[in-house]
């Protein structure tokens, strides 16, 4: 019955160390559920496999271990250490269906102190030197019992017997690892250079020291914010700034939505939100639930489990009124705030500027449909989208709308169709460069003249083509994915990081992101249409042209004026009213529609 007690014990310690690995607590109880359920079948000695079926299963599990490992690069650097764990865990389970004697015991032994190994690699708690301390204390208590209980019982004790006895020989053995234990411990993971490599070596720790700081030491620096309005080329400038804006905990990176623009005036270059009505939601306890906008119950079962993301947000040296959170917002949680207000382009405002050491939770949907799907969507917008994102500037460059034309030309008209060809058509003709242009008209010097920028002409450019085209499109800004670590599942957000891309309105899905630089984010969403070469001359040749001014710009100003009645606020507060922020009754109390004043 001791040794038993004291196998299981040390079989089950290199278990007990998966909750230290950074990814892997959700699997700790079905790990141990599988091991406890295994070894007290093999000492009840019911069930035992043939050695014929033990080694095909720990052949299979290797088989889909390489399987997995395929993927790694994919899915990140803990997932590794999920799939070594628990293929040593399946061949240590496999194992113990089996009669064994000294050595197969011996070889349960060694798994376990793998899978220690593998904790030694991931983690720097405290809690490891204990499980390791145990493990190694308990390990000549195993090696004993099972000497005694060996064929060679007799030799070994009369063997043993004259030179040391044995209650004598375990308990310096033990005192003996317990200084080992803490010498191994102490010296190899806290060394500069380890021999196995800790969370200091691969974690969060080096990235921050590689901006100047270390983990204990990010302090409020210079403050970051956006503008109210938005330039050509202003992204570029940000991107010389050094500061640790944000922290991010997250499974894997993401565009981090700011704000949402629908004006824009191509003279200046400027994107503004022209109309800004906004809607107000109390908080409880930190909580708030929205309704997915513009998202029809259709649709919304087609959502994968996956698509449901989770991130954790460490507010630093970011500051404004905007809370940047992962598009499309589904809850938000632990929030310090009572209320916040939200406006049509699903901007989300606080009534006061982000604090440093600001946290909060976000629930999001990534938005990721098949392209059939998206192509089978009937193209009828409502009334408030195609009045706020079809909006074209008085001054365009008409060779802009010529340019467009030239391109669609051959192309189905089928909006996932012309958005994918439009988008392919800035990657493959132009050069993203963190380059700001100079002078007015920066738009038409980027298309005709440049063919290099920053990320804003590319989303700007695609925004304008695709309003040409008949589509709402907005102009978004925030920061690209940032320096993410697979290992803490960290990202660290810095203004390097500030991006502009578009959001495309589809019926029945609402808005999907489509990042139009290369390798840009969600690329695969757009990947299924050929985009038709159009020769660099022909671009030239529309670049030569001369441009013909529209006549909205002749016009006196005393007579442009009126132009802001397109869209005044008293006009626009009503349609959003029900569209835009349909949330559940009990979500939205009838006090909380009125628009702020």
């Amino acid at each position: 019955m001791l040794f038993h007690i004291v196998s299981y014990l040390l079989l089950s310690l290199g278990i007990a160390c998966l909750p230290l690995c950074q990814g892997l607590y959700t699997h700790f109880l079905l790990a141990f559920f599988l091991f406890t359920f295994a070894y007290s079948a093999q000492i009840i000695k019911k069930f035992y496999l043939s050695k014929a079926s033990q080694q095909s299963l720990i052949a299979i599990s290797v088989f889909l271990a390489i399987g997995a490992l395929a993927s790694v690069r994919k899915i990140g650097e803990w997932q590794l250490v999920w799939i070594s764990w628990y293929l040593l865990l399946a061949i240590q389970v496999l194992y113990l269906f089996q009669p064994k004697k000294t050595p197969g015991w011996l070889f349960s032994y060694l798994l376990s102190a793998l899978q220690l190994g593998i904790a030694a690699e991931y983690t720097k708690s405290p809690a490891f030197f204990i499980f390791y301390l145990l493990f190694l204390a308990l390990s000549p208590l195993g090696f004993s019992i099972l000497i005694i209980k060996s064929e060679v019982k007799e030799s070994i004790n009369k063997f043993l017997k004259p030179k040391l006895p044995y209650i004598k020989w375990l308990s310096s053995t033990t005192l003996s690892v317990f200084f080992l234990t803490a010498i191994i411990f102490i010296a190899l993971p806290r060394t500069e250079k380890p021999f196995l490599a800790t969370r200091e070596k691969k974690g969060l720790i080096p990235k921050l020291q590689q901006t100047g700081l270390s983990d204990s030491q990010i302090i409020k620096g210079e403050k970051f914010c956006f503008r109210p309005e938005v330039s050509l080329g202003e992204l570029s400038e940000y991107k010389k700034k050094k500061t640790i804006l944000m922290l991010v905990e997250t499974d894997k990176p993401f565009l981090w939505r700011v704000k949402a623009f629908n004006n824009f005036e191509a003279k200046s270059g400027i994107w503004s939100i022209k109309v800004k009505d906004r809607r107000q939601f109390n908080l409880q306890n930190g909580y708030l639930r929205l309704k997915p906008l513009y998202l029809s119950q259709a649709s919304l079962i087609r959502i994968q489990p996956q698509q449901f993301i989770h991130h954790k947000f460490y507010i630093k040296n970011f500051t404004g009124n905007f809370l940047p959170c992962a598009y499309q917002v589904l809850e938000i949680g632990d929030l310090p705030a009572t209320r916040v207000n939200i406006d049509v382009s699903e901007n989300i405002y606080l009534p006061q500027q982000l604090k440093f050491n600001t946290s909060y939770n976000v629930v999001s949907i990534q938005k990721i449909f098949p392209s059939h799907i998206l192509r089978s969507l009937p193209r009828k917008y409502p009334e408030e989208i195609k009045k706020l994102y079809l909006q074209l500037p008085s001054n365009l460059d008409d060779r802009i709308v010529k340019l467009t034309a030239k391109i669609l030309k051959d192309i189905p008209p089928v909006q996932y169709d012309e958005v994918a060809t439009l988008q392919k058509f800035l990657i493959r003709n132009y050069t993203y460069t963190a380059q700001r242009l100079s002078g007015e008209n920066q738009l038409s010097k980027f298309l005709f003249e440049d063919f290099r920028g920053d990320c804003e002409y590319f989303a700007t450019a695609l925004v304008i083509m695709l309003r040409i085209a008949g589509i709402p499109a907005r102009l978004v800004i925030g920061f690209s994915k940032g320096d993410y670590d697979p290992v803490s599942r960290i990202t660290i957000v810095t203004p390097e990081y500030a991006h502009a891309w578009v959001e495309v309105y589809f019926p029945e899905v609402g808005w999907l992101t489509c990042d139009p630089i290369p390798n840009g984010v969600n690329a695969q969403q757009w990947s299924e249409t050929p985009s038709p070469e159009i020769p660099k001359s022909e671009i030239l040749t529309l670049a030569k042209e001369e441009i013909t001014p529209p006549e909205e710009e002749l016009v006196p100003p005393e007579e442009a004026a009126p132009e802001e009645e397109v869209t005044p606020p008293q006009e626009e507060a009503a349609p959003p009213e029900e569209e835009i922020t349909p949330p559940e009754e009990e979500l939205v109390p009838p006090e909380e529609a009125a628009p702020e004043e």
